[in-house]
């Protein structure tokens, strides 16, 4: 009985250790996803200018034909 409590014990302390070990991987996956998102959102705004700065350059090849 005495050693059933025990591996009880030690079952609840794994238990409540894995729970917070996977509170911070969640946690540290989040900011990972919300980083990438802002990196994506860097790179399409950096697209776009490049696609305006293409276009003007255009442009003024067109205007001066």
């Amino acid at each position: 009985m005495l050693l059933l409590i025990y591996f009880l014990s030690i079952l609840g302390a794994v238990l409540v250790l894995l729970t917070s070990v996977v509170k911070a991987l969640n946690s540290f996956l989040a900011s990972i996803t919300v980083t990438l998102t802002e990196l994506v959102n860097v790179q399409q705004a950096f697209t776009r200018y490049k696609n305006e700065q293409r276009k003007r350059k255009n442009l003024k090849k067109k205007n001066r034909r």
